[in-house]
């Protein structure tokens, strides 16, 4: 009841929004799902377009062009899991927040991710303006994206993009073929 109240009433500022400017208009959603957090308007806000009421968002809502997840998650899986969700032919899929490291590539091959802002950017940087070392790998994806783009846009939605990633905390390839061919051997 929540869901329906607050996206009718989101729908009604975004049918008066469409109708003063010609923009893209779209409500972000802070997730529930990264979090394990189970007590909607306790734990987070009540009312919003969690992936379990999307449907609902998506039904009462025809004035915005996307509804689009606050993406925190750390882990590969859950990363994934909140894309997958959010990446549907009815939803453009965009990431208004989120941390700025490979997943950002999996979203973009993998579920068609039309952008992503780095919530928190700042922190790249020292008060005088120097990127942080331990950040250094965040400003190389991000270069790497915008060296990328025109490809991207080119190839979006067409299935020719795909994503390869090494994750974390798991063995690297040699490691998996030595335990194929060597079992016992490695440590």
């Amino acid at each position: 009841m929540t869901a329906w109240s607050i996206s009718s009433y989101v729908d009604s500022i975004a049918e008066a929004g469409k109708a003063a400017y010609d923009i893209v208009l779209y409500t972000n959603v802070w997730l529930m799902e990264q979090h394990g957090w189970v007590r909607a308007g306790e734990s987070y806000p009540s009312g919003g377009g969690v992936s379990k009421v999307l449907d609902i968002y998506k039904w009462y809502t025809p004035h915005l062009d996307f509804v689009a997840p606050d993406n925190y998650s750390l882990d590969a899986k859950g990363f994934a899991e909140v894309c997958a969700a959010y990446a549907r032919d009815d939803n453009p899929f965009f990431m208004p927040e989120t941390i700025g490291d490979a997943n950002m590539f999996r979203a973009m091959g993998e579920y068609n991710c039309l952008g992503n802002f780095f919530f928190g950017v700042e922190v790249l940087l020292t008060p005088e303006g120097e990127v942080r070392p331990e950040r250094q790998t965040t400003i190389d994806s991000i270069q790497c994206t915008a060296a990328a783009a025109p490809l991207l846009l080119k190839y979006q939605g067409t299935g020719k993009i795909h994503t390869f990633i090494q994750e974390d905390n798991v063995p690297t390839w040699e490691k998996r073929a030595r335990r194929l061919f060597y079992p016992g051997r490695i440590r």
